[in-house]
């Protein structure tokens, strides 16, 4: 027969104990019957304490499980605990097999997670930055992610490296989009065009170019957009460097309009 040893603070025998310590090994503080699950003895509970907990650390060794609701899945306590094998057992915080730490693990909270800006409950919990993968958020960010960021299930596979910060497999909406250019090669903004020195392209061989290629120079093929995406930034530099070449032809056109005029005068 296996004793179960009882420590309460009244004085009389029968009176309500506080910490329960059976002969199966388990601990029961504020409870009299820790959890047992008769169909699977992995489950059972070492320690149950009905109430809250407060601790300066709290250690889960190995791939635990830390399970934060009692009211998905099916029950097999009359206090209405979860069943740590039923199809959504509420499991928060799970590190797999990965080693990973993942938050809502197999979906089992299907609301989703939520983390609130600037909640303060009892002067306990503020949450009013996010930091992932990085050792500190800048004082004028609320989010900052140390590492490229997906979002969507299709990405192609060409945009998921580390030269791409951000990979989104759908549409975009914002007010404005600042693209911020390099100083130097092709990247630099095409002012230099109009400096004395830079050698244009004469007209003729412009057209034997694009009768060759059937592209503009220094603009990537449709094949080459097809395959590699393009940057809108090296985009917007080299439209602008193509609308400022056909700005100088229009004014060398104008030159000898001018001067065919004046020789028919």
């Amino acid at each position: 027969m296996k004793n179960t040893l009882q420590i309460s603070t009244g004085n009389a025998v029968g009176d309500a104990p506080l910490v329960t310590f059976n002969g199966n090994g388990q601990v029961g503080i504020g409870t009299t019957t820790p959890y047992v699950r008769s169909s699977n003895q992995d489950y059972n509970a070492k320690l149950d304490v009905a109430g809250n907990i407060k601790a300066s650390s709290f250690w889960m060794n190995g791939g635990a499980d830390f399970i934060m609701s009692s009211q998905l899945g099916n029950t097999t306590d009359s206090r209405g605990y979860i069943d740590p094998e039923s199809a959504n057992p509420g499991r928060a915080l799970v590190r797999d097999g990965n080693k990973t730490l993942v938050v809502n693990y197999g979906n089992d909270f299907t609301g989703g997670v939520r983390i609130m800006s600037n909640v303060n409950i009892d002067n306990l919990l503020k949450v009013n930055k996010i930091g992932i993968n990085t050792a500190s958020v800048p004082s004028n960010y609320f989010m900052k992610v140390g590492g490229p960021v997906m979002i969507g299930e299709n990405v192609p596979n060409t945009a998921i490296d580390a030269v791409h910060a951000l990979s989104v497999d759908g549409k975009i909406v914002a007010r404005e989009l600042v693209a911020v250019t390099d100083q130097s090669g092709w990247r630099s903004f095409p002012d230099y065009v109009f400096e004395k020195d830079y050698k244009l392209m004469s007209l003729d061989s412009l057209q034997n170019y694009i009768v060759q290629y059937k592209h503009l120079p220094e603009i990537p093929t449709a094949k080459e957009v097809e395959k590699n995406g393009i940057g809108l930034a090296s985009l917007a530099v080299q439209q602008m460097k193509k609308i400022e070449e056909l700005t100088l032809y229009i004014l060398e056109q104008e030159k000898r309009l001018k001067a065919l005029e004046a020789k028919l005068k």
